[in-house]
């Protein structure tokens, strides 16, 4: 299979391959903001879970505080990738783009037409990158800092750990 160039098209095979490389490159940042919200609410959900049975057994509130406590910061993290506040009926006049939509935006951008990103998308590209990291980057903290507090709390009251 061979692929041409539009005859139409104005751009120039070096400006379709640069424009190629930088969806890419968002797709990529599409798919990381993508895992890390599917890991978060991976954790969540397990811990909504366990919550409910501790509570129906009624003993003490320490798992359900410190599940509250948890998720409170999971959801600062989650909420700076995705608007959690959107129930896909016009919210979006209400409610800010977060990371993900952003990214979103400017890769339907970039590959609107056949010619190189220009200065303006490279730089938010490199915004919204380094806003992506900093998310992660409070992610890891919390896997690698509180999360294990969270599974030892669960061991010392002979609960099942929570997985990821």
């Amino acid at each position: 299979l061979t692929v041409l160039k539009d005859p139409n098209s104005e751009g120039s095979l070096t400006e379709i391959g640069e424009q190629t490389a930088m969806v890419r490159e968002l797709q990529q940042d599409m798919e990381t903001a993508a895992s890390a919200v599917n890991q978060i609410e991976l954790i969540r959900r397990q811990m909504y879970d366990l919550k409910s049975i501790v509570e129906a057994q009624g003993e003490d509130n320490t798992i359900p505080d410190a599940v509250d406590s948890l998720d409170a910061k999971f959801i600062e993290v989650e909420g700076q990738l995705i608007q959690m506040n959107n129930t896909q009926g016009g919210d979006g006049v209400r409610w800010p783009s977060m990371i993900v939509d952003r990214i979103a935006y400017l890769a339907r951008n970039v590959a609107t037409a056949d010619f190189r990103p220009n200065d303006q998308q490279r730089e938010v590209h490199m915004v919204l990158r380094q806003q992506l990291q900093e998310a992660l980057n409070q992610l890891q903290e919390l896997m690698q800092n509180e999360f294990p507090d969270f599974n030892r709390l669960l061991e010392q009251r002979s609960v099942p750990r929570i997985i990821t």
